[in-house]
């Protein structure tokens, strides 16, 4: 079903269940992140969580991290690859919260595909390297916050912070160390903390190796 705006996407879901949206951010009446948060408000109230894809011409940093901080679960820009579009869709339907892993999943490893990253910033080799080094400095920080909030036992606390990783590694890669903050976040969303530490140290690795894929790319040409 295509609605023309937020508003109507209201509507159909109020009517009937579906099973993922392709949200677009710009919208006439109720924009993306409005009906975003609508549909997060009320599944606060009665459970669910629908898998919502923002579809932009957004490229830049920021703005692809507000999509992700306003309740989205991925990310597509415009205009659309389909095989983009599938990849994002697979990756979301690949592993629901406080489910084991798929088996050989922790031996997966992500592939930074430099020429998307660079078409990403219009062939910004510097650019590119700016946003790498910020995204190295500002992990641990992030990671952090997640530990804290699972020591704690905070479900929102963990959400919260499992998306904003989420987001960043989300600049790069949707591999195993983006499935990982998923999981952490959706098991924040949904207060279901059985397994937690499992998946942080699934996290953990992951990052572990995603970083020391960035510093490479990073390093070259220098």
């Amino acid at each position: 079903m295509v609605a023309g705006n937020g508003r109507e996407a209201l509507a159909a879901l109020a009517r009937e269940r579906f099973d993922l949206a392709l949200m677009d951010v710009q919208m006439p009446e109720m924009d993306g992140f409005a009906a975003t948060a609508a549909i997060r408000e009320q599944e606060r109230a009665v459970g669910g969580h629908l898998p919502i894809i923002a579809m932009t011409a957004y490229a830049m940093k920021g703005d692809r991290e507000r999509c992700l901080d306003a309740g989205m679960d991925g990310y597509v820009s415009k205009p659309i690859r389909p095989e983009e579009l599938f990849r994002v869709i697979e990756e979301l339907a690949e592993a629901p919260a406080g489910e084991d892993a798929p088996k050989g999943e922790e031996e997966r490893e992500d592939t930074l595909d430099r020429e998307t990253l660079l078409e990403r910033v219009g062939g910004d080799k510097k650019l590119l390297k700016d946003i790498i080094a910020m995204f190295l400095e500002d992990c641990p920080k992030r990671l952090a916050k997640v530990r804290e909030a699972i020591a704690r036992r905070g479900g929102e606390a963990l959400e919260r912070a499992a998306h904003a990783l989420k987001g960043g590694v989300g600049n790069f890669s949707v591999g195993p160390a983006f499935e990982a903050a998923q999981r952490l976040e959706q098991m924040g969303e949904q207060e279901n903390l059985a397994g937690v530490e499992e998946v942080y140290a699934a996290l953990e690795r992951e990052m572990e190796r995603l970083t020391q894929a960035l510093i490479g790319l990073k390093d070259e040409d220098t």
